[in-house]
């Protein structure tokens, strides 16, 4: 009796579904499920995990990639009918420029629509996309009635056999239930790594919070920075105060630094927490899979043991070569996917979008319609020095946290966020430079090649790319195979 549930219900009353706290009638959730042989996702992850974080992480597995390209699109039709006049922008204000000229400044359509698309799809995008069929055991083995129960479990077999792809919800105590790895171990055996997606959890909000970030900075930025660039108090300034050896271009550099520091700011304490957590998750993980065992494994009805370790016995032969596989496979999964720093290439990309629509308003209403140094700017910050800012953020709060001196650990708390919007500033307005118009090409394009091909060493790429095309080998093939997000 393998049964599925379709997607849209696991959103259904705010994720009813997924929160063990909430009471629930034994009908509200098996007669939710219906009888089928092909399922789409199988859905692993613990009962003891918050239900609210989970339902977030759907969300970010089901609609962040539809929602962010969704609201791509409509940016870029913002753009292109303010581009050609058919959409007349907001106007901000105006600014005097130091040749008596009177410059206008608009904030574009393309910034609110797309966010406002994207948000909604986000958060409502059960009843947008279409269903798939999922494995979720609340609803698929039946809670009460012992006899269907007993059924559902000894189906489980066939259940992971039949399922397409795995979705593990992934948090520190997923190792140390019974039931999770006893899914993974068995997927694994039936169908590789090759459709196993990875979501971790705690990178969600973070994630979240950083692509909301990079949208709210971009505007102000996009704001503040023209009065500043074009008003006549800061040509006074660069003339009284900056050599002309030095340049408007340093000055403006300065201006900028001081700005993002300050945009960083109201972000860089929860990305401080965030990173510090996020390592000693990363060391739990690797401890819990050194020292895997399945007998030191949890469950919350024991009586369910004797029935997985009967199957272990079944699809493995013993147990002890059960725990070897998990201590080999999953540590190499998890490397895969994870990668070798705190958050993979890929999910750092997914917070860039924010700059990508920058670009597309600073195409329609930049005074200088220099759109080769427009691109060179968003390629450099999107692929190249945001990217190192972060690894070199990761850095920083790892020496933190594992600092013996007890004066900085007790004024960490300000420390790091301070040293984190400094270096997110200091990378940012290098970016920045790149759209200066006066400087030579050749001062642009071997920079940010070389800004690339470093961030892609660090970040592992190369790794990547040479295993997908290398030889088909056990250890390659199950590299290539994993989904990253």
């Amino acid at each position: 009796d393998i049964r599925a549930v379709e997607s849209k219900c696991l959103f259904a009353q705010n994720g009813k579904l997924m929160d063990c706290s909430t009471a629930l009638a034994v009908y509200d959730s098996y007669d939710l499920s219906f009888a089928t042989m092909v399922i789409q996702l199988f859905l692993s992850h613990s009962w003891i995990t918050d239900g609210r974080l989970k339902v977030l992480g759907l969300r970010y597995y089901f609609f962040f990639v539809p929602a962010m390209l969704t609201g791509s699109l409509v940016s870029m039709a913002c753009t292109w009918a303010e581009f050609y006049g058919l959409l007349k922008m907001p106007t901000l204000g105006h600014c005097t420029i130091s040749e008596g000229s009177l410059v206008e400044f608009n904030l574009s359509y393309s910034w609110w629509l797309g966010a406002i698309v994207f948000g909604l799809l986000f958060f409502f995008g059960e009843h947008v996309f279409g269903c798939k069929s999922c494995f979720l055991d609340r609803c698929c083995i039946h809670q009460d009635n012992i006899e269907l129960k007993e059924k559902g479990i000894k189906a489980l077999g066939d259940t992971l056999r039949l399922s397409d792809k795995m979705v593990i919800l992934w948090q520190r105590e997923y190792f140390t239930r019974l039931w999770c790895t006893f899914e993974l171990a068995t997927y694994i055996r039936f169908h590789g790594s090759k459709k196993i997606v990875l979501v971790p959890l705690n990178h969600v909000p973070f994630v979240l919070l950083m692509t909301a970030f990079h949208f709210v900075a971009a505007v102000g930025f996009d704001v503040v920075a023209p009065y500043l660039a074009w008003s006549p108090w800061f040509a006074e300034l660069v003339a009284k105060y900056v050599p002309p050896a030095l340049g408007q271009l340093a000055f403006m550099s300065m201006v900028h630094f001081v700005m993002l520091v300050a945009f960083y700011m109201t972000t860089t304490p929860f990305a401080f927490e965030f990173f510090r957590k996020s390592i000693d998750d990363r060391r739990a993980l690797e401890e819990q899979l050194a020292n895997y065992t399945i007998r030191a494994c949890k469950c919350y009805d024991e009586r369910d043991r004797f029935f997985v370790e009967a199957k272990v016995l079944e699809y493995f032969g013993t147990l002890e070569e059960f725990d070897r596989q998990v201590r080999q496979l999953m540590r190499q999964q998890m490397e895969a996917v994870l990668g070798r720093t705190i958050m993979p290439y890929t999910t750092l990309l997914m917070m860039e979008w924010a700059h990508i629509m920058f670009a597309f308003a600073m195409f329609v209403h930049t005074p200088e319609k220099n759109y080769g140094h427009i691109m060179i700017m968003m390629c450099t910050t999107v692929f190249a020095t945001d990217m190192l800012a972060m690894y070199v953020i990761q850095l920083v709060v790892s020496r933190i946290h594992d600092s013996p001196s007890q004066w900085l650990q007790k004024h960490a708390w300000w420390i790091g966020p301070i040293t984190l919007a400094s270096i997110f500033g200091m990378f940012t307005t290098a970016a920045d430079c790149f759209v200066y118009p006066k400087l030579a090409w050749t001062y642009k394009a071997i920079p940010v090649v070389l800004m690339v091909l470093i961030t892609w060493k660090i970040y592992g790429v190369f790794e990547r790319m040479t295993c997908s095309a290398g030889p088909d080998t056990d250890a390659a093939r199950q590299e290539r195979n994993v989904v990253e997000l």
